[in-house]
């Protein structure tokens, strides 16, 4: 506790409650004017005149405060990263009752209530209103209209990016039934095109590569299986490729028996 703070505080020409909070502000403030008193140690010193809480008033009359330059408030946080008590410096000025009275005010008027910002919103649109946009208040009557073949400055692109943008766009796309190519092959080509039918139900459509590895891989299993049976095993099956049937053996009553399974790879 600062006496000469408290003695300063008293003279000032502030109204009763904000003198109190100045003073238990001194209360805990050196002869230099520094304290860290919490909002709510403050708020138990000072009690309005009804009892009640004056905890809305007080951030007023802090912000009040800070806005004459009173006050100076430094924030302050833990090694933890949690906020601490801020730390006030008390700055011993000569004002006038009006001039408080001005700051709180504006305080008042800047806090961050409903009504406060709907009347900002309200003078912010009637601003607005008789405002004319930059883009109307050029003269245009000296303008040359633009000829019908001028291609628009954001369209302009170079010839080699243009291309290499549809082949980009175009990489991912999906083809068609209509537009893959089923090369030469012994297999049956109506097999084939079943199969392609298959995989556009199962919204998993061939591209014109996939389709030609699909072929490969079913060249080689036609050697050693029927193709026919592989494909139709696949579709019943919901597969998206054809697979060799895994052949195991099974012994009954001692003779060695080869199975092959319907349950594939």
């Amino acid at each position: 506790m600062s006496l000469k703070m408290t003695s300063w505080a008293w003279e000032t020409p502030l109204p009763a409650q904000s003198k109190l909070v100045l003073m238990g502000m001194c209360d805990f403030a050196d002869d230099d004017g520094y304290c860290f008193p919490s909002m709510n140690t403050i708020e138990k010193k000072v009690i309005g005149e009804d009892g009640k809480s004056i905890k809305s008033s007080l951030k007023l009359i802090f912000k009040a405060f800070e806005k004459m330059g009173l006050i100076t408030k430094e924030t302050r946080t833990r090694k933890n990263g949690s906020s601490a008590s801020n730390i006030y410096k008390i700055n011993q000025i000569k004002f006038s009752l009006e001039e408080y009275k001005k700051a709180y005010q504006h305080a008042r008027d800047y806090a961050p209530t409903t009504e406060n910002i709907d009347k900002r919103v309200a003078n912010l649109k009637q601003n607005t209103e008789n405002v004319t946009p930059p883009h109307e208040e050029k003269n245009t009557e000296n303008v040359t209209p633009p000829t019908e073949n001028v291609t628009p400055p954001h369209r302009k692109c170079d010839p080699l990016e243009q291309s290499n943008l549809t082949v980009n766009l175009n990489s991912h796309k999906k083809i068609n039934k209509k537009d893959l190519t089923i090369r030469e092959t012994f297999l049956d080509k109506k097999l084939i095109l079943e199969f392609i039918e298959h995989r556009r139900e199962i919204k998993s459509p061939f591209t014109q590569r996939s389709l030609d590895i699909f072929i490969n891989s079913l060249e080689l299993l036609a050697k050693v299986h029927d193709p026919k049976t592989l494909i139709e095993t696949a579709i019943v099956s919901g597969w998206k490729t054809v697979y060799a049937p895994k052949v195991t053996n099974k012994r009954v009553s001692g003779i060695s028996a080869t199975k092959i399974h319907t349950d594939y790879v």
